[in-house]
């Protein structure tokens, strides 16, 4: 540009020396005047642009900048009013919805913020119950229907309402905040309301400087103003759809376009926490002014340079001067402005410009800054950020900052800070950015102090052992220690600050004299500017709890202008220090007491008490001693006690010369436990215990004796006693011993750790020892002891082991097989011998021979076998003549009674056959005899055939097959099993009632497991523990009335064990029977 203007002054000036006529010489002025005048004009025309473009985005960013200020502090205000609320909603009186302290307790915090007209709180029905404002004795309001209330409700959290309010002065609109009650369980149970004008609030007011005519503007999600702080007339007012747009950031963060119908630069903020937004608006007639005046300013400028051509052309030389200083002057201004100044353009952000002090933040002189590109010059990380920020300025068209960019340059490096900000250079063709760096190592440096020594503030306080808690201006906790972490069992987390000032809420304050302290906190009477120190007070944490003492203080942080920014309140647990002063009172009265009622103490005690002074002179005794000697012995000396009551050793000898528990003593021993003997002064003697002690003076010289006489007359009488009764117990049990040896049952007992304590002589003859002392579980091995059919007991069903549990086990059979080959059957019975606790100190078992009764069962056996298989010849020949016979009577014709005659005798017949087969089974189980025929069968066809097999033989039941899967294979006899399916179901049929009968079939593990279940009478639980057995006593006229023998579900058992198999059976009174077995699935018994 220098250049240029050099370029055209020596032009000039050469026009002016000479060269041409005259005459050609001035219109060569002219047009040198007017070709002069048109580059300038529009230079003007350009940097009068220029500068108004420059105007208009200080002007958007300024207006940006306050909308934000605003919406920041609407936003501390909706915090501020939270906090209360929250504080409120944790008062006893409201969680417990108790109209009249309620009432009390939202007056008292009506008081307190002078912001809020008016506080409420209503149920979850909506219905207002306290209201300090509604007159006395009117029905209460219904808030159920406000949409407010249902948010609150609905959402569990502050919600945020407008009402337009109608009176005698106008329509006013007023702000509600709704926050939301629980009870102790964290359930809903209503709402607190607080009222706002807007208008008043302070925290709600626009921010200062605000430029002339411009106003804040607060409104709702939908548009709706409740605060215009240029118009109050517009609250309530609605911005139209069609202005929109101008509720969205624009260049500089704002818009430019009519705002109620005026002309406006508009910028809006979130408030956050909220759906409110905050705007600022500016009348465009006052943003504009300085473009209009340079408009006509450029016209003017255009009229007279057409004008003056000739006198331009004169002073074309001192213009080209004027313009070379005043570029000198502007290019003097940034060189020499203290903060740095660059130009960067294209693409890669190549520097155009730069400043002296943006030189000295890269750390380059020029010559390495213009022309190069920001990664260039600048650390990667700093730069790509600086690249991040100019691509979202070129983007969205507003300026952007960059906050405290650490950047090391010089020699040696130095790291400094600065604060960048980037801003829209117009330019008619291509992108430039303008980049202001202010320096702020010093501001940055400054808070690191601060913040070091916050730090070394903050480690003190959490040393204190007091609880130190530091709220800000809004009432929120921002700081504990770790006394206070202490109060809810935590270090001191974001959690734990929520979790203690959630405690603050429920703390019950009351003043020395017990008058509750009020519902207001210390840390608001801080906010409002008042301290105290050291006022004692009495809390309790939760309802119930006992009363406390504590001495706190509060008092109010103040900033460096004055204003108070947070409060501060520390607090200490006296309760300890207090109860050390009542403990100190209450000691002085009990010593007083105790040095008042001593002679009474000692009168009382039921052991005698003598003290003795070192004169061996009697100096105290209580009234046990008078009853022991029969006068007062005080003053008497030692000798002289010893000499009329004895005061001998307890076999009745005299203790030896200075060997008396007194004189030892005396001589500083301390003597525990002597027994010995003393005579009362009519003669009778009593039995002590003596202990004695030395009593010292306060230099530690033995001063005299105390002694302690026990009488233990009595116990020496009983010792006698108990020694008489030993012997008798003693001789009682060789009695009771030589009894139980002669029984003829073995008697064996045991403990609880299985190890035998006794047997007698049938146990000794039968295992050929004495086995006292022996663990029983290696008798069982070494004697094979198993149950009744010779398997093993499952493990912990031993009778003794029932036993030890608390059963009475009686007539169980047992087995033994003694060396030789001798098998000895025996019924087993066992029960426990219980200490006075109730615990089992010993079992006692008893083995009662049945050898031959078994023997004897056998042969009972083998006769039913012989004599079944001997019945089944002539039955045979019976049945066969019986056919015959019926045969020959169908075709002579014979009578019908003769043919039913027949009949009954061939039915008949084959009952027998029926009643010996099974006979044979018995036996065959009873002997071991049964024989299976295995082959690979399905559990599942075979239930179905059965099934099929019997539904004809009913009409009143329905047998239903039920199979979990398609096969049950296992390698068994078909036959037998047929016959347990034939049973079970048969046994349904016969006792169920009409109705469904559901035989299921399926695999549990490796088991197969089948169950016939019917829904009749069912079976008592004292009949099922014997339902299998054979013969059972009492069942034969059961059996007689239902058409059977009573022998088939004893066959059933048998023939399931023989496969491996059990069978069990679950039955309920009037609901049914469930009859099951499983069976091996690999077929092996």
């Amino acid at each position: 540009m220098r250049t240029r203007w050099r370029r055209l002054a020596r032009q000039m000036a050469s026009a002016q020396s000479g060269g041409p006529s005259p005459r050609w010489r001035g219109r060569w002025l002219f047009v040198l005047g007017i070709v002069a005048v048109l580059p300038l004009a529009a230079l003007a025309a350009y940097a009068s642009w220029h500068d108004q473009q420059l105007e208009r985005l200080r002007t958007h960013a300024q207006v940006h900048t306050l909308s934000m200020v605003a919406a920041k502090s609407a936003e501390g205000f909706v915090a501020r009013t939270q906090a209360m609320l929250a504080a409120l909603t944790r008062e006893r009186a409201l969680v417990g919805q108790e109209p009249a302290a309620a009432r009390q307790e939202l007056a008292d915090y009506l008081a307190a913020f002078p912001e809020f007209a008016a506080l409420s709180a209503a149920r979850a029905d909506g219905l207002v119950y306290a209201d300090p404002q509604a007159p006395p004795g009117s029905p209460p309001a219904s808030i159920a229907s406000e949409p407010y209330f249902q948010q609150a409700m609905q959402s569990g959290s502050l919600s945020i309402g407008i009402l337009a309010i109608e009176d005698a002065s106008g329509r006013h609109i007023r702000l509600v905040f709704c926050q939301p009650v629980r009870d102790q369980a964290g359930r809903l149970i209503g709402t607190v309301q607080a009222l706002c004008d807007p208008a008043r609030a302070r925290a709600l007011a626009a921010p200062a400087p605000m430029p002339e005519g411009a106003s804040v503007v607060l409104m709702d999600a939908d548009g709706t103003i409740f605060l215009h702080s240029g118009q109050p007339a517009f609250a309530g007012r609605k911005v139209p759809t069609a202005q929109a747009a101008l509720l969205h950031d624009g260049e500089g963060g704002a818009q430019e376009g009519p705002f109620l119908g005026q002309p406006s630069v508009v910028a809006t903020s979130p408030v956050a926490g909220t759906a409110w937004r905050a705007a600022v608006v500016l009348p465009a007639a006052r943003a504009l002014a300085g473009w209009q005046a340079t408009l006509w300013g450029l016209g003017a400028a255009f009229a007279v340079a057409l004008g003056v051509g000739l006198f331009l052309s004169v002073r074309a030389a001192s213009v080209g001067e004027q313009g070379w200083q005043r570029q000198e002057f502007l290019a003097s201004l940034v060189e020499s402005a203290s903060v740095g100044v660059a130009v960067a353009s294209g693409p890669n952000s190549r520097i155009e410009f730069a400043n002296p002090v943006y030189r000295r933040m890269a750390g380059r002189p020029a010559q390495e800054l213009v022309g190069r590109t920001l990664r260039d010059v600048l650390p990667p990380l700093v730069a790509e950020a600086a690249e991040g920020d100019i691509a979202e300025l070129y983007r969205s068209g507003r300026a952007m900052r960059a906050r405290e960019i650490a950047i090391e340059a010089g020699s040696p490096p130095q790291q400094s800070y600065w604060d960048v900000d980037y801003l829209p250079l117009p330019r008619p063709r291509g992108r430039a950015v303008l980049m202001l760096a202010v320096p702020v190592t010093d501001r940055v440096q400054a808070r690191r102090q601060a913040e070091e020594r916050a730090a070394q503030l903050q480690a003190v306080l959490r040393a204190i052992c007091e609880v130190v808690l530091v709220f800000d201006a809004q009432g929120r906790l921002v700081f504990a220690n770790e006394a206070a972490g202490r109060l809810v069992g935590s270090e001191i987390t974001p959690q734990a600050i929520r979790q203690i000032d959630s405690l603050i809420g429920t703390v019950e304050l009351y003043w020395p004299d017990g008058r509750p302290a009020g519902p207001e906190r210390r840390m608001h009477r801080a906010l409002a500017g008042e301290s105290v120190t050291g006022q004692e007070m009495q809390y309790r944490l939760a309802p119930g709890q006992p009363l406390r003492w504590l001495r706190v203080s509060w008092a109010p942080v103040r900033g460096s202008d004055g204003r108070i920014t947070g409060a501060v309140v520390t607090a200490g647990d006296i309760t300890a220090q207090k109860e050390a002063e009542a403990e100190r009172e209450r000691l002085l009265e009990e010593i007083q007491a105790a040095h008042d009622n001593l002679r009474t103490i000692l009168d009382r005690l039921p052991d005698g008490v003598l003290v003795v002074d070192a004169a061996q002179r009697v100096s105290l005794c209580n009234q046990t001693v008078l009853r022991y000697l029969g006068h007062d012995p005080t003053g008497t000396p030692l000798p002289e006690l010893r000499r009329r009551h004895g005061f001998v050793m307890g076999d009745g000898r005299p203790f030896p010369p200075g060997q008396s528990p007194i004189e030892r003593s005396l001589r500083g021993e301390t003597v525990t436990g002597v027994e010995a003997r003393l005579l009362h002064i009519d003669g009778q003697h009593y039995d002590v215990l003596e202990s004695s002690a030395p009593l010292y003076d306060a230099e530690g010289h033995v001063a005299g004796a105390i002694t302690a006489l026990s009488d233990v007359t009595a116990r020496k009488q009983a010792e006698a006693e108990r020694e008489r009764l030993l012997a008798e117990v003693q001789a009682a049990r060789e009695e009771l011993r030589g009894i139980i040896n002669r029984l003829p049952d073995g008697v064996l007992v045991i403990d609880p750790n299985l190890r035998a304590v006794l047997c007698n002589d049938t146990v000794r003859a039968y295992l050929g020892r004495d086995v006292t002392g022996e663990p029983v579980p290696a008798l069982w091995r070494e004697f094979h002891f198993a149950a009744g059919d010779g398997r093993p007991f499952p493990p912990g069903q031993t009778p003794v082991e029932r036993a030890l549990r608390g059963e009475t086990v009686v007539g169980v059979e047992v087995g033994f097989e003694f060396p030789g080959g001798r098998h000895v059957d025996a019924l087993d019975s066992a029960a426990a011998v219980y200490n006075p606790d109730g615990t089992v100190r010993e079992v006692a078992m008893v083995f009662t021979d049945i050898t031959p009764l078994k023997e004897l069962d056998r042969a009972k056996d083998e006769f039913i076998s012989f004599a079944a298989h001997e019945l089944r010849t002539p039955l045979t020949a019976l049945k066969g003549h019986a056919q015959i016979l019926l045969r020959r009577a169908e075709r002579a014709g014979w009578a019908e009674s003769d043919q039913r005659s027949l009949r009954v005798i061939d039915s008949q017949v084959d009952r027998l056959n029926d009643l010996i087969s099974r006979l044979l089974d018995v036996s065959r189980i009873r002997l071991g005899r049964l024989q299976l025929s295995r082959q690979p069968t399905d559990l599942v066809a075979l239930a179905r055939d059965v099934a099929e097999e019997l539904q004809v033989t009913t009409s009143v039941h329905r047998i239903r097959v039920q199979a979990e899967v398609p096969q049950v294979v296992g390698n068994w006899d078909p036959s037998a099993l047929r016959q347990v399916l034939t049973n079970l179901i048969g046994n349904a049929i016969r006792y169920a009632d009409p109705g469904p009968i559901d035989v299921r079939v399926g695999r549990e593990g490796d088991q197969a497991v089948l169950r016939v279940t019917d829904y009749g009478p069912g079976i008592p639980p004292e009949r099922q523990a014997r339902i299998f057995e054979a013969f059972r006593p009492g069942a034969a006229a059961e059996y007689r009335r239902a058409g059977g023998l009573g022998l088939g579900l004893y066959i059933s058992r048998g023939i399931v064990e023989a496969h491996g198999g059990r069978m069990w059976v679950q039955s309920q009174v009037g609901v049914g029977s469930t009859f099951g077995f499983s069976l091996p699935l690999d077929g092996q018994a």
